[in-house]
């Protein structure tokens, strides 16, 4: 039989992120395992690192992993209406977890994906849709 020239990629997500839907595609023939780090943490993507690499090891055949790194997006929490309006020139709160938001704080996914960020920095939420300037980033993150 002769070697085939084209690579399955696979791209892991939540319906695939379990030890045995991955064996069941490492026997289909996958060939590259691709995570998509614009969502989920970095454990999450570790256990699935472990998993794809177990999976390889078990069927005796390489599979690459390859890492769609766009990075992490800001993602806000809920509010009480669904939504809110900020006024230009208002200053909110950012904050960690996924808590209910209001005009004043807005909770986003994990503070640690805009790690490294200083006084006079954009910060965009929602795609850009939200343009934020940073004021401080300390103790809270305002902007």
């Amino acid at each position: 039989m002769a070697e085939r020239k084209t690579k399955i990629i696979a791209t892991l997500g939540p319906s695939t992120a379990d030890p045995q839907t991955i064996m069941h595609l490492v026997d289909a023939g996958m060939d590259v395992a691709r995570l998509n780090f614009s969502h989920g943490s970095k454990d999450v993507h570790a256990q699935t690192f472990a998993w794809v690499r177990a999976a390889a090891e078990k069927h005796n055949r390489p599979v690459a992993i390859l890492q769609d790194i766009q990075g992490p997006k800001i993602r806000v929490g809920t509010f009480p209406d669904g939504q809110i309006e900020l006024a230009p020139g208002h200053t909110v709160s950012l904050v960690s977890g996924a808590g209910m938001g209001d005009a004043d704080t807005i909770s986003i996914g994990y503070l640690e994906s805009v790690k490294g960020i200083s006084a006079g920095d954009p910060v965009y939420l929602v795609d850009g849709r939200i343009a934020l300037v940073v004021e401080q980033t300390a103790p809270v993150i305002k902007a």
